[in-house]
């Protein structure tokens, strides 16, 4: 979950701050024209933040699902760049992320561990 929360938070900051070369990417192009930059950077901090929190908490269902769903809508975005917009690579891309979508579906259906009395730990 930790890596989760780093991951998106540090991809929220990309969006936020974007260096020269992202900016003149037909990615970024495409989704600044669906919204502003920070508009993206926004809703992936607030899943790294559930997911940071999720990570210290028995109950991560809310953070695990947060994460999975913003990796499903980050590859339709990529999808549909790569269907009506011709974005370079939105296959690759949508591959990718629903791969990442998936491992975090996997991972969050892995059995809570227990101590020797049967109890959450």
């Amino acid at each position: 979950m930790l890596f989760l929360a780093a991951l998106d938070v540090a991809y929220a900051r990309r969006l936020a701050w974007p260096d020269p070369h992202l900016q003149t990417s037909p990615l970024y192009a495409y989704l600044t024209g669906i919204a502003p930059g920070p508009v993206w950077a926004l809703m992936w901090g607030v899943v790294g933040v559930l997911c940071g929190w999720g990570a210290f908490r028995v109950r991560d269902a809310i953070a695990f699902t947060a994460a999975m769903v913003l990796k499903f809508v980050w590859a339709a975005v990529n999808l549909l760049g790569w269907l009506f917009a011709g974005l370079p690579q939105g296959d690759w891309a949508t591959a990718l992320w629903v791969f990442a979508a998936l491992v975090v579906y996997n991972v969050a259906n892995w059995p809570e561990p227990t101590d020797e009395t049967g109890c959450r730990t």
